[in-house]
């Protein structure tokens, strides 16, 4: 025993412990990368609120292709203060997004909510910086799935001037990522928005 001890306090010793250390390290690095999309980002999704209340009666009004501007811009106001009241009330403040979170997600979750488009453009109006803040959340954090929806939500905005920083900076993020992870389809959604916005600095 106090042979094995001298030996394990000895320089050699201590180096050799170092070794197999950066060994074990290395190789659960490389289990960790290799498990890292069929095991962890497997399940890597975000959830969403049911889509209920007032958020549901004004995602009706948004989604309408009879909607007059009118009541479109009375959705307006009163999501901001809805907001806005909830920011002043400390009980409410979590609560804060929470008719924006539950039509977005309404959205991202299904197909059929928007059919025309009215909302996604609608809805960006409206809320600009909280929907593109929201669509990056969710290309880092949602599933292939998420992602492929909310890049869907940047094609439709695509090509409107004010809007074309955010959404080439979006879609060139999700292109990136999907191109180091080899998801062709979210690939070819994220190329399609940029293919709108028309060649970039420095391309062909």
């Amino acid at each position: 025993m106090n042979r094995s001890l001298k030996r394990i306090r000895s320089v050699p010793g201590q180096i050799a412990m170092l070794g197999i250390v950066f060994f074990c390290s290395f190789v659960l690095g490389i289990v960790i990368v290799c498990l890292r999309v069929p095991v962890f980002e497997r399940y890597s999704r975000e959830t969403y609120l049911p889509l209920d209340g007032y958020a549901e009666d004004a995602s009706r009004i948004l989604a309408g292709q009879k909607s007059t501007d009118e009541q479109v811009a009375e959705v307006g106001k009163r999501l901001t203060e809805r907001i806005n009241s909830a920011a002043t009330d400390p009980k409410k403040t979590k609560a804060q997004f929470n008719d924006l979170e539950k039509i977005y997600g309404a959205w991202i979750q299904d197909d059929s909510l928007d059919a025309s488009g009215y909302l996604v453009k609608r809805l960006t109006k409206l809320q600009t910086e909280w929907i593109f803040q929201r669509l990056r959340t969710t290309l880092v954090a949602g599933s292939p799935a998420q992602q492929a929806r909310a890049l869907v939500w940047l094609r439709s905005v695509a090509g409107q001037n004010s809007n074309d920083e955010p959404v080439e900076q979006l879609a060139e993020y999700a292109r990136r990522k999907a191109e180091r992870r080899g998801d062709r389809d979210v690939l070819e959604l994220a190329e399609a928005v940029l293919a709108i916005l028309g060649p970039r600095d420095g391309a062909p």
